[in-house]
């Protein structure tokens, strides 16, 4: 599971920088203070997903293991 985690992160982060350096090929050094604000929205949104994936594997390796104890008592 933390496997999973590492990979979608990564590979939303490396989607938004080839997309970033597409637009950038594109549109030439016009637009880079648009993609430097994008980039910072994304990590805001990343950090929170991220956050609440980690926060639910978490919790269901608590709950699990509780579940675990109150079977054996």
């Amino acid at each position: 599971m933390r496997r999973d985690l590492a990979v979608r992160l990564f590979g939303n982060i490396m989607s938004l920088e080839m997309t970033a350096l597409l637009v950038l090929m594109v549109a030439g050094f016009l637009a880079p203070v648009p993609i430097l604000m994008l980039h910072v929205v994304e990590a805001l949104v990343q950090a929170y997903i991220f956050g609440m994936l980690a926060l639910i594997y978490v919790a269901s390796g608590i709950q699990s293991q509780r579940m675990r104890q109150l079977k054996e008592e």
